[in-house]
């Protein structure tokens, strides 16, 4: 900008000593005048863009205990959580995550995220009852220390985001298709949904873990399992499931649960072994 200026600025003074009485445009005011209004523009819009970090955005200060918030139920929001300390607050971006692969861990998602990605992908669920699977996961999974994300995503995956469309029925409460081992077999029937996450969480728990139980026992096939024999939900292809690609449809619904983003859900495994 400064060179064109000085350019512009010689060009006038030599058109003025060879045509001293010719009526010229002076440039230097239009050089000026754009300088103006580019730094106008540069302003405004480096103060249109918010300054981001990659996963901690500083949120409004308030001393209190670790908290998730609540993203609009039923919008593509990426999930996050609050975490408040003594003097401020931050709001993770799980995007941002990598995703835990263990199956004896803590889980990232907040209860808000688990409805509003299951209901994305079916509508016609009522939203109590959703809400408190949900919260049944979270409970489930933190009194057993399984990661509730992976147990989730594996609902997921085993009933068509409760939509039921392959062996298993709505009304057992089975959510992981435990003894559903193909060819129309049904598999184990539960008095609740409490019942059914329960025995859901502690069959992951008999894979990934050598540790007893923290709550009454109600997987009848609990002891069928070789204790602690897996450690990721990547190794539960070939235990829990056949299907060779069994751990790719978990790690697509982890990915989608973490970025916010709506596809359409990979049809169930064919033949379980559980």
């Amino acid at each position: 900008m400064l060179c064109a200026l000085i350019d512009l600025c010689l060009l006038e003074k030599f058109q003025l000593k060879i045509m001293p009485h010719a009526k010229l445009v002076r440039p230097r005011k239009f050089v000026f005048l754009l300088a103006l209004l580019t730094f106008l523009s540069l302003s405004i819009g480096s103060a249109s863009r918010p300054e981001m970090n990659s996963a901690l955005v500083e949120a409004e200060a308030s001393p209190a205990a670790y908290e998730h918030t609540s993203n609009a139920y039923f919008s593509g929001l990426k999930p996050a959580v609050t975490l408040r300390t003594e003097n401020s607050a931050y709001l993770l971006d799980f995007s941002e995550f990598t995703i835990r692969e263990h199956i004896m861990d803590t889980g990232h998602l907040s209860m808000e995220r688990l409805l509003s990605f299951l209901w994305l992908h079916n509508q016609r669920l009522n939203l109590q009852d959703a809400r408190h699977l949900a919260a049944l996961y979270l409970q489930e999974c933190r009194a057993e220390g399984v990661n509730h994300d992976i147990a989730f995503s594996q609902m997921c995956l085993e009933t068509g985001y409760l939509k039921y469309t392959g062996d298993v029925g709505q009304g057992q409460y089975n959510y992981c298709g435990l003894g559903a081992t193909g060819n129309g077999e049904p598999g184990l029937q539960f008095d609740n949904p409490q019942q059914g996450v329960r025995a859901h969480i502690q069959h992951l728990k008999a894979y990934a873990s050598t540790d007893s139980l923290n709550q009454p026992l109600v997987d009848s096939r609990f002891h069928y399992v070789k204790r602690g024999s897996v450690q990721s939900f990547k190794e539960l292809t070939g235990k829990w499931a056949s299907d060779p690609i069994y751990h790719l449809k978990i790690n697509s619904i982890l990915e989608r649960l973490y970025d916010g983003s709506y596809a359409k859900p990979h049809t169930k495994a064919s033949m379980t072994m559980r």
